[in-house]
């Protein structure tokens, strides 16, 4: 006999029961095991069941209810199509009594809107649904002059009201009820290299779009600008009763840029373009000032030249950035002939007091041979005229004038004292120049009112200044 190890034991152990035990026993042991897997796959088949159930009950609920509200909606626009008030204001319910003027309010102009354009047309497409419950907003589609828009509409589940009787004094379901911004959405932010923008699930693509917008334009901007300490840009875009699209009060030079903008699902959005036409001008404008003034290290000019240096590097962005034709003639011409940097310098550079003759600085030769497009600045000194005599200033009125010659002088005192005519007129077209008997330069602008009719102003170089001379 030699010594065993304990694994050797235990072998020997579990061999002798393996050889001594009852197959009978054995077959019991297993089919044991087998009932219990069999209860707990029962069981689990019967839960999955019932959670199954439990599942498609709740959504033939939710299913009924968005069913509902659809009806609802439905059932509302088709009173405001046929002009129904009584029917229209069925659907409304507020705690507040105005809820029901601002929408009898807002019947009455679809009223007007229905009558005044064939292209109008309430469609009732509803293009989404949100619901939670017993809240719930609705995006509906509207044709306005042909033109596919989208309002917002909430909604509430109501109960019915029952007496102590048992009858019902007002049945329960949907009702249209006053705007709910804080049911909006998630909140979501665009982040790119200028800007940031946060705005909710419901201006969704309207928030992206602006801060794609505002980033390329910022970048095109720098292109001309020194952007090296340019603050970032913090977009607020929120739903509210009144629109608002401006720039939070601060120092533009050394603190962050915040512009509050108002969600344009608040009123009625374009349902292909919620960054409508019109408010990327007005947002274009907004960054373009806000660039000049920053580039200008936030000086306010004082002549009415510097104002037009300003003015026309504004003008000339908010083209570039929206792409439409906004008469810069004066700028496109100098940066294409001395670079677009030179637009920066221009606003960098140009003193408040500064006069037209100012150009040479960045141009390096006199304004006669810069090959500038003069029209849109002769423009501007013709509108000049105009708010000055409005403001009854003749003095600086008469410095728009060549003044060194008497009769020109006499004329633009005759013509103040009888009133300009219009604030309208635009320079279409500038001559080649020619020199006067002293040998001064001069050119002859063709000037179109608004009547469309033309006629001819000469603008005479007096030192290296345009003067007007007719």
């Amino acid at each position: 006999m030699g010594i065993q190890l304990d694994w050797e034991v235990e072998a020997e152990h579990t061999a002798r029961r393996s050889i001594s035990e009852d197959p009978d026993a054995r077959r019991q042991r297993r089919m044991g095991v087998v009932r219990v897997m069999f209860t707990f796959g029962l069981l689990a088949l019967i839960a999955g069941g019932v959670a199954f159930f439990v599942v498609q009950q709740i959504e033939r609920i939710n299913e009924r209810i968005e069913t509902n509200l659809r009806d609802t909606v439905q059932a509302e626009i088709t009173a405001l199509r046929i002009g129904d008030w009584t029917a229209y204001s069925r659907f409304q319910r507020s705690a507040s009594e105005d809820w029901i003027r601002v929408q009898r309010t807002q019947f009455e102009r679809y009223q007007d809107i229905l009558l005044q354009s064939e292209n109008t047309r309430l469609t009732g497409q509803i293009i989404d649904v949100t619901i939670d419950d017993p809240r719930a907003r609705v995006k509906i589609q509207e044709i306005i002059d042909g033109v596919p828009y989208t309002r917002v509409w909430f909604y509430w589940l109501y109960e019915p009201i029952i007496d102590d009787e048992g009858r019902e004094l007002m049945p329960g379901g949907w009702y249209h009820v006053p705007p709910d911004y804080t049911f909006w959405g998630n909140s979501q932010l665009y982040e790119g290299d200028y800007v940031t923008v946060a705005y909710r699930d419901v201006d969704a693509d309207f928030g992206a779009s602006l801060g794609q917008s505002l980033d390329d334009w910022t970048a095109f901007a720098c292109g001309a600008f020194n952007c090296e300490n340019l603050p970032h840009i913090r977009v607020q875009v929120a739903p509210q009763d009144s629109r608002e699209l401006a720039w939070a009060p601060g120092n533009i030079l050394s603190e962050e840029w915040v512009l509050l903008v108002s969600s344009p699902f608040a009123d009625r959005a374009r349902s292909d373009m919620p960054f409508s036409p019109n408010l990327r001008v007005e947002t274009a404008t907004l960054l373009a000032e806000r660039l000049t003034a920053f580039q200008a290290n936030d000086q306010r000019m004082l002549t009415i030249d510097a104002n037009y240096n300003h003015q026309a590097v504004i003008t000339w962005l908010v083209g570039h950035f929206v792409q439409i034709n906004t008469g810069a003639h004066f700028i496109d011409s100098l940066v294409a002939g001395y670079g677009q940097s030179a637009a920066g310098e221009l606003i960098r550079r140009t003193p408040p007091t500064a006069d037209s003759g100012f150009i040479s600085e960045i141009t390096g030769a006199p304004l006669d041979e810069s090959g500038l497009d003069w029209r849109d600045f002769f423009t501007w000194r013709l509108r000049q005229e105009y708010a000055l005599w409005e403001r009854g200033l003749m003095n600086d009125y008469l410095m728009l004038y060549d003044g060194g010659d008497p009769n020109i002088r006499q004329g633009a005192r005759e013509r103040f004292e009888r009133g300009i005519e219009s604030g309208e007129w635009e320079v279409v077209s500038v001559g080649t120049t020619s020199p006067t008997a002293d040998g001064q330069t001069q050119v002859l602008a063709t000037v179109a009112t608004p009547d469309e009719e033309t006629f001819q102003v000469v603008f005479r170089l007096v030192n290296n200044h345009w003067l007007r001379a007719s």
